[in-house]
């Protein structure tokens, strides 16, 4: 949501918040086209977890571009050295946190794999 409030500054509220669903929508969906497309097949008794697993990964490697966007465009408005440090510090925390939740989600609620099978376990 942030990333919206800094680009489109002037939307209304409920427009931001559709267009951050919209865009977490369509990675989501994205990525389940691409597995679909190269033949994969999801097990339906861990489709939740599966799922939940890629939408961490998503969102693990969304914060960095939602943060270069952001600093592109205080750089771009000419904002001041305190902004820009402001914004790193936000990355790192942020980008540290969805890393420890998405290393905590597989830890934790994901089942073990045996050696040589994929961490998602995906079958042809």
């Amino acid at each position: 949501m942030l990333g919206t409030q800094i680009i489109f500054p002037s939307w209304p509220y409920l427009l931001k918040l559709i267009f951050t669903i919209f865009i977490i929508l369509l990675s989501v969906s994205g990525s389940l086209w691409y597995f679909k497309k190269r033949g994969y097949v999801i097990e339906e008794k861990q489709k939740f977890l599966r799922l939940s697993a890629i939408w961490f990964f998503l969102i693990n490697f969304s914060v960095p571009v939602m943060y270069t966007i952001l600093i592109v465009w205080i750089m771009r408005t000419g904002a001041s050295a305190t902004d820009l440090a402001k914004t790193f510090a936000i990355f790192l925390v942020s980008s540290g946190i969805t890393t420890l939740l998405f290393y905590w989600f597989t830890k934790k609620l994901m089942p073990r794999v045996e050696s040589g099978k994929s961490l998602l376990n995906w079958k042809k």
